[in-house]
């Protein structure tokens, strides 16, 4: 797990503008990136912290609960009207609707971190800190 015990885990992702993605079988890892960065600045949004690990294992307030429901419901709504079917079938959400709360959203992050640094596209920092 991510910044457990006395470890911390840090990484760093290249932010582009790559929202559309269509589905084939050897972009899905790549697919998974662009999604994973987009769910990560989605939570940056709502949740601030010393580190990343550390916004992962912080609990969030009301409040933030209460703005991340707001916005993924403008969100659903949003992909709903703009997305027709054969599209949905086609692209990969670049959010998951299930993700209705902020930690199931930062589980989601967390394993989706898991399966890229499996594929060597994300590498994991894993540092002690010194108190």
């Amino acid at each position: 797990m991510l910044g457990t015990g006395d470890k911390s885990t840090e990484f760093g992702l290249v932010l582009t503008n790559k929202w559309e993605l269509n589905m084939s079988d050897e972009s899905n890892i790549q697919a998974l990136f662009s999604k994973t960065k987009y769910l990560i600045v989605d939570l940056l949004k709502i949740q601030r912290g010393e580190t990343f690990t550390s916004i992962l294992h912080t609990g969030a307030s009301l409040q933030q609960q209460e703005l991340y429901k707001a916005i993924h419901a403008r969100r659903v709504a949003a992909e709903n009207a703009k997305t027709s079917e054969v599209e949905k079938n086609s692209k990969i959400a670049l959010f998951d609707p299930n993700d209705t709360t902020i930690e199931l959203l930062k589980n989601h992050i967390i394993k989706n971190l898991q399966i890229l640094e499996q594929h060597k596209l994300v590498t994991l920092l894993r540092t002690t800190r010194r108190s």
